[in-house]
């Protein structure tokens, strides 16, 4: 597994075999649990378009790529309890207090934005993370109210609700996380 931090904004992180196992596997577990749940994903209603193990399983290793990149325990703790996805998680977020949204693409795409979500807590830190496994670019982070703050951002593709799509551009650099 390498991390590399590049100029203190964002850091790219390829994952090993080990790493990759662990996230698949946490993923797995979530898309059982979405699938026999019957739970509805935020913009096309129920799981049924089988992306649901791609969007589970990425989302996870994604996690676990944005701990390594800011030197945070990751192991898919709070995310299995007894069988059942916990929410909220203990810690409050993906990584620590980090909420982590991947865009699965080519890392290298950069106008992938951040996504934040009307139900979003304004008091959470978001981090966007733009790949697919093995490697990923951990873009940088911005706080959902600070995001918020900005209706130059609003917009509803596809009908989904309004969200704030805020540019790789204007995230903040992952240096600025605090411990």
């Amino acid at each position: 597994m390498t991390v590399e931090i590049i100029e203190g904004r964002e850091a790219w992180v390829k994952l090993g075999a080990l790493e990759l196992l662990l996230g698949a596997i946490v993923g797995i577990h979530r898309a059982v649990e979405v699938i026999l749940a019957g739970r509805q994903n935020r913009a096309r209603g129920l799981d049924d378009d089988g992306n649901v193990w791609t969007r589970q399983i990425e989302g996870a290793i994604a996690e676990e790529a944005v701990a390594h990149a800011v030197d945070r325990f990751w192991g898919g703790a709070g995310a299995i309890d007894r069988g059942r996805i916990t929410a909220p998680k203990p810690t409050g977020g993906d990584v620590g207090r980090l909420q982590v949204r991947l865009r699965i693409a080519s890392p290298y795409d950069q106008n992938k934005r951040l996504i934040v979500q009307q139900r979003d807590d304004p008091s959470e830190d978001f981090v966007l993370v733009v790949g697919r496994a093995p490697t990923y670019r951990v873009v940088g982070w911005i706080n959902a109210g600070e995001a918020k703050r900005h209706p130059e951002w609003i917009a509803n593709p596809g009908n989904y609700g309004e969200a704030w799509f805020v540019p790789q551009a204007s995230l903040r650099d992952l240096k600025e996380i605090a411990a």
